[in-house]
């Protein structure tokens, strides 16, 4: 995990005391959103008690019904979830399937991690993300599916204006 700007703050010292970051294939699934929210909760909850917990996307994926599983979904979404229905168990209890599934209310009942809010960065404010990357992690989602990504083969992505 690379940590761009100005290597200081809780966010920083706290990757930097993860030994171990799993990795998904997600399996060409649209649930992006979904890793991008958990793994956000994961960072917080690691800063804020010591304890890296894996999450789980499935739960997301199969009851967060605000979004559409593995055809896409908001990062948005996702927290108001982890929030309305009192946190997120974890990957061992509700594990990654790569596909829609059913709610599973038993694995449900058992939240390991909650959120109490969410916070949206704006849109091309490269201020206000610096200095939210510098406290918390961000999660973010870029729409892969332009032909501009294609070939991306540098270390920062800058959007190509379709203007």
């Amino acid at each position: 995990m690379a940590v761009w700007g100005r290597r200081q703050g809780r966010f920083y010292e706290a990757l930097m005391g993860i030994h171990s970051i799993r990795v998904h294939k997600r399996g060409g699934k649209g649930s992006c959103w979904a890793f991008s929210a958990v793994f956000g909760v994961e960072g917080i909850n690691k800063i804020k008690t010591g304890q890296l917990v894996s999450l789980s996307e499935q739960e997301l994926v199969d009851c967060e019904k605000d979004n559409e599983g593995c055809n896409g979904g908001l990062i948005e979404h996702a927290f108001e979830f982890i929030k309305k229905h009192g946190g997120l168990t974890t990957e061992r209890i509700y594990p990654y399937k790569a596909r829609d599934g059913n709610y599973d209310s038993n694995k449900m009942n058992s939240p390991m991690v909650m959120i109490d809010g969410h916070e949206m960065v704006p849109a091309n404010n490269e201020n206000d993300l610096m200095k939210a990357v510098a406290n918390q992690p961000v999660s973010i989602a870029i729409d892969a599916g332009g032909s501009d990504l294609q070939f991306y083969s540098r270390c920062q992505y800058d959007e190509v204006d379709s203007d």
